[in-house]
């Protein structure tokens, strides 16, 4: 495996920050405050500048993902500027933003949207919206369904393209099809569904606690995604990733796929950057930290990106790992044997 050739898609979390206190979240206790371990951050927009006019120029990059392990892309304030520079520099990829879309107001939203359809090939934004007005905070607590609506409409207003994706439990999927109707008329391009990763979770707080029922919502027939407006370079992002695709037993590496953190560290999944620098999981980091180099070889403050992917860990001690099954991080997350 060569990661410095291979790689054409970057996740990034570009903060750790987040408005919302999810009940399934790891950010969180049980649905309440934050983490005493979490470090407050969100990424260096400079470093971000210089990724992209200077790390990445001859570097093909078909897509960016902002997908938060740690925090909600919305709450960086300098993202629409800096999806801006990204797009300028990359103008034939694809950007898909994960979000719960309850940050600042509409006129951000639309200038968010303006910058994705002005300065991007194809993008997609996914506000996370488990229910109606009545349901969706249950889950995903702190938020407004109201508001979320709001900015979701001014986002589509500027050409943004916005898609509604809805974590089932047994306490909204009497709503599949109000949702439906409810994306259409909010100018949504599509509608999915997905059964949540949290099984009968429990929300516990000094003020509240219940659970987070799932098993009648993980027995419902999951409902194929409804399309208002479907684009042909939908398809035609689908095909070119398919063609870059490799053979691998690491997922990511076989999607050409790196995970750089919201303090700038860049590693080889999310996983592993999960391990390392999020939950608490002392058995699958006292493995890494074994192999792991010692200091900042990773951190894009000290080092470019070209520098950290022909890293000797990178291509040869991770490798070995992938090939013989060695982490039981990849075991346990990718089935890697």
């Amino acid at each position: 495996m060569d990661w410095q050739k291979q790689v054409f898609r970057f996740q990034v979390d570009v903060t750790s920050h987040c408005n919302s206190k999810c009940g399934g979240c790891s950010r969180n206790v049980s649905g309440g405050e934050t983490q005493p371990w979490l470090e407050l951050s969100h990424l260096d927009k400079e470093l971000w500048y210089r990724l992209c006019t200077e790390d990445t120029i001859d570097t093909e990059i078909i897509q960016l993902k902002l997908n938060g392990n740690w925090g909600d892309a919305g709450m960086h304030p300098h993202l629409p500027e800096m999806i801006s520079v990204f797009g300028k520099c990359n103008p034939d990829a694809s950007v898909n933003i994960c979000t719960n879309g309850g940050t600042h107001n509409e006129e951000w939203w639309a200038s968010l949207g303006n910058a994705l359809s002005r300065n991007t090939w194809h993008h997609a934004v996914d506000f996370a919206i488990d229910g109606l007005e009545d349901t969706h905070s249950i889950y995903r607590r702190s938020t407004d369904y109201n508001k979320i609506l709001k900015n979701a409409r001014a986002f589509a207003e500027q050409k943004g393209n916005s898609r509604w994706i809805m974590t089932l439990f047994d306490h909204n999927i009497h709503q599949i099809d109000e949702a439906i109707a409810e994306a259409k008329n909010n100018n949504f391009t599509s509608i999915s569904f997905r059964y949540s990763q949290l099984k009968n979770g429990l929300v516990e707080t000094p003020t509240e606690e219940y659970r987070l029922h799932t098993d009648k919502a993980d027995k419902v027939p999951l409902p194929e995604t409804v399309y208002f407006n479907n684009s042909d370079k939908d398809r035609d992002f689908h095909d070119k990733f398919m063609a870059h695709r490799v053979e691998s037993k690491c997922p990511w590496y076989r999607d050409g796929t790196i995970q750089i953190d919201p303090w700038g560290k860049v590693w080889p999944c999310c996983h592993i950057a999960d391990a390392m620098e999020g939950v608490d999981v002392p058995d699958q980091r006292k493995q890494l930290l074994e192999e792991l180099p010692e200091g900042d070889w990773n951190d894009l403050a000290k080092h470019s990106m070209n520098d950290i992917l022909s890293h000797e860990w990178f291509n040869s001690t991770l490798n070995s790992a992938v090939e013989h099954g060695k982490y039981d991080v990849c075991k346990g997350n990718c089935g890697v044997e």
